[in-house]
Formats: structure tokens, C-alpha cells, sequence
């Protein structure tokens, strides 16, 4: 196990040295993971420190990962980052979540740095990683909205181009990302719409956000159930973002002060590809796109840290524990 990971490999040895075990994310599903969570949450509850589980992904139950709900089964406390993740965390787990906003993206150097120009060209970036899933449900989902979005460009009003971008582990037959046809079938859709395919390991941080500011506009992975750091930078950035219809991370969009609805397209048949055009459409008709605050975002971080606090000495206090002086 890693360290930090909720495995019961890293906490044997580290749980004498905490007060609160605060769950983010879960460690890749494999064969054994339910048994290793189970064992987790034994270690966790025989100590006597209270766990705390911020919903981040929101895993379908129906699935085959259910680790999810028995995790928040344990739980002293749930946190989440949405209204709507909150919704599904009581319909689904019956289950009472607060809601505490995501924090900024960009540092505050960069978030006051100046607004690339727009250009002739309406730049349309979508990054999809390693394609995850390798070959199943998630990778064709990928796929899928990679043609229609390819489609949509070569439709969409004024000159518009695509760039694709993915790890580079797709072209190495030692990695297990390896996938030679996704990889051929992602360039020709991206040189079909007036663009390219980047190549390259998995970005640093920072290069994730050069690659978002050199789009004009940037397209959300149709991942629904998942909140993501990726609408934050876009407002960090100012960069237009059209994310999935009824979304996480369109969600996220709606806490943002001032900010217009998100652009939204649909994930169902056919509708998809006439979204993304009328997405397209709307995306330069807005003019400048939103962008955050620095000072806002400031406060939001130390209300964060400061809710963050409250709830965990909170918790302690039941066990009898008090703050210092």
C-alpha cells in the first residue's frame, strides 16, 4: 500500500500516529479490494478515531464496485462537494452529507495571470487521459464522445478545430493503457475536425493547465458521477466549459458567484452530437468566459479549512478529547 492509502497495509502501522483518518478516494479496484476495505474499516473502528469520508466519486451502486456504500456505512461523518452529489448520497446510501464547495485549482500567482486572447480559430480541447477502463464501459464512453465531438466540430458554425489529448501510455505495448486501434481511430477523428492528437505522459499539474488555456473552449469527459478538479481550473483560467447534462461537475459550476449556467450537452443516442454543435454555438456567443475571483477564492479556502476544522475537533470532543489552550 501506498502511503496515505485507506489500506489496511498503510494504516496498521500509522493509526497510533492519527486523530481523524479523512477518506478522499479509494485505492483501484482489484480482486481482493472489498476484503481489504473491510479490513480497513475494522482497524479504524477498533482504534477509536473517528472516519471521515468526503463523497468525491460517486460510484454507481449498481455496479460492481460497491465499496463506496460500506464505506459510508462507517462513517462519523460525510462530507461532499455538491448539492446534487448530497441528493444522491441520501437517495442512494441514505446517508446526510454537508456540502462543502471544491477549493481552487490554479496557486494564486496564476489565477491573476492574464486571459489568452481569443483567436480566429475556436480551439476545442477534450484530455482524456489513459482512456480508463482500458477497453470496457468507460474507455468506449471516451471514445464515443470523441467521434461525436469530431462530428460536432466539422458542423459547428465559424472555424472551430479539435485537439485530442492523451498518455502516451496508449502507444507503448508495455503499458497496460496500450491501445494501438483507440489511439489511430483518436488521431484520424482529430485531424478529420481541423486538429491534432497530443501524445505525452500524463501531465504535471501545471502542464494540465497550459493544456486547458491554450483551448478556447474545453469539453468535460462524460463522466457524470464524479466531481472534478477540471471545472475549477476553467474558472481559474477563464476558459468556456461544456460539461456532461446533469453532471457532478456541471454541478459544480452553479456554486460559482456570478457565473452563468454551465454549457451542457447530452450523453443520450443521437442527442449528443446535436448538443455539442448547439454547445459550440453558444460557446463564442458568450463572449468572455467567467472567471474566478482571486479574493473570493481566498475566503473560500479558509472557510473550507476552517468547516474542515470544526467537524473534526468536533468529533474528537465526543471521545472526549478537547482542543489545546
Amino acid at each position: 500500500a501506498r502511503p496515505g492509502e485507506f489500506d489496511p497495509g498503510w494504516l496498521a502501522g500509522a493509526l497510533g500516529g492519527l486523530d481523524v483518518v479523512h477518506v478522499l478516494g479509494l485505492p483501484p479496484y482489484r480482486p481482493d479490494a472489498e476484503r481489504r476495505l473491510d479490513a480497513a474499516l475494522t482497524l479504524v473502528r477498533e482504534a477509536g478515531v473517528p472516519l471521515v469520508v468526503t463523497a468525491y466519486h460517486l460510484t454507481d451502486p449498481s455496479r460492481t464496485d460497491a465499496r463506496l456504500g460500506r464505506l459510508l456505512s462507517q462513517a462519523d461523518a460525510v462530507l461532499t462537494l455538491t448539492d446534487a452529489a448530497a441528493d444522491l448520497l441520501a437517495a442512494e446510501h441514505g446517508v446526510s452529507a454537508d456540502v462543502i464547495a471544491h477549493p481552487h485549482a490554479l496557486d494564486f500567482v496564476r489565477m491573476r495571470s492574464p486571459v489568452r486572447p481569443r483567436t480566429a480559430t475556436l480551439r476545442v480541447g477534450l484530455h482524456l487521459g489513459a482512456l480508463p477502463g482500458g477497453t470496457g464501459r468507460p474507455a468506449r464512453a471516451a471514445l464515443r464522445l470523441a467521434g461525436c465531438l469530431s462530428r460536432a466540430v466539422r458542423r459547428a458554425p465559424g472555424r472551430t478545430a479539435l485537439r485530442l489529448s492523451v498518455h502516451d501510455g496508449l502507444a507503448d505495448p508495455a503499458s497496460t493503457s496500450y491501445a494501438p486501434e483507440a489511439l489511430r481511430r483518436l488521431d484520424r477523428l482529430a485531424r478529420a475536425a481541423g486538429g491534432s492528437l497530443v501524445l505525452g505522459p500524463a501531465p504535471t499539474e501545471s502542464q494540465m493547465w497550459d493544456l486547458l488555456a491554450e483551448a478556447g473552449v474545453a469539453v468535460l469527459a462524460p463522466d457524470v458521477r464524479s466531481h472534478s478538479v477540471l471545472p475549477e481550473a476553467c474558472a481559474d483560467l477563464g476558459v468556456e466549459m461544456i460539461a456532461p447534462s446533469g453532471s457532478l461537475a456541471a454541478a459544480q459550476a452553479l456554486a460559482w458567484p456570478g457565473a452563468r449556467p454551465p454549457i451542457t450537452y447530452q450523453l443520450t443516442g443521437a442527442a449528443t452530437e446535436d448538443s455539442l454543435v448547439e454547445a459550440l454555438t453558444e460557446a463564442p456567443r458568450r463572449g468572455v468566459a467567467f472567471r474566478s475571483d482571486p479574493v473570493h477564492r481566498w475566503g473560500q479556502r479558509v472557510a473550507a479549512a476552517a468547516a474542515h476544522r470544526t467537524l473534526f475537533e468536533s468529533l474528537l470532543a465526543r471521545r472526549g478529547w478537547s482542543a489545546p489552550g
